[in-house]
């Protein structure tokens, strides 16, 4: 596959994840529906109910290295536009799936097709896929302070 084919896949996928963000409200969970806050307000919250509740496990796709835009000025395509899309809906772990073909050439000896989940944007990659846990019902969601915050030795952030 040479550059002009790559660049070509890369675009179409860019132009694929628009289209999907603007057209199907059931892929991730848009943030203006998200209300952040701490885990000891997220926890307390259930403890003096009786109720049952369903908490959904989202993913952002961020970097401690580069501020809130979660961009750095040497971050990768695949980085930017994850960083981007993870702004806008937070994601749930089988739709990141969607994404293991958007990266080519990164994977395990220049393979087009990887686990960007655990690999993120390929060799020295700065982001990592962060959880979050969300509420359905009342919109609050906290960063899950349980996440390790180091990668692995075999280079792998560990799994959110």
């Amino acid at each position: 596959m040479d550059i002009k084919e790559i660049e070509k896949l890369k675009q179409d996928f860019a132009d694929w994840i628009e289209e999907k963000i603007k057209t199907d409200d059931t892929f991730g969970i848009d943030t203006d529906k998200i209300t952040f806050v701490n885990m000891e307000t997220f926890v307390n919250q259930y403890q003096s109910s009786d109720e049952d509740f369903a908490i959904i496990r989202l993913y952002r796709y961020e970097s401690s290295d580069y501020g809130p835009s979660n961009i750095g000025s040497n971050s990768r395509d695949f980085c930017r536009r994850m960083a981007r899309l993870t702004g806008l809906r937070m994601l749930r772990f089988n739709e990141i799936d969607f994404y293991n073909s958007a990266n080519p050439g990164f994977g395990l000896n220049g393979s087009d097709n990887y686990d960007v989940f655990r690999w993120r944007g390929g060799p020295n990659c700065k982001h990592k896929w962060n959880r979050y846990l969300f509420d359905p019902q009342t919109g609050n969601t906290a960063k899950d302070t349980s996440q390790p915050d180091q990668p692995t030795k075999n280079g792998m952030v560990p799994f959110a």
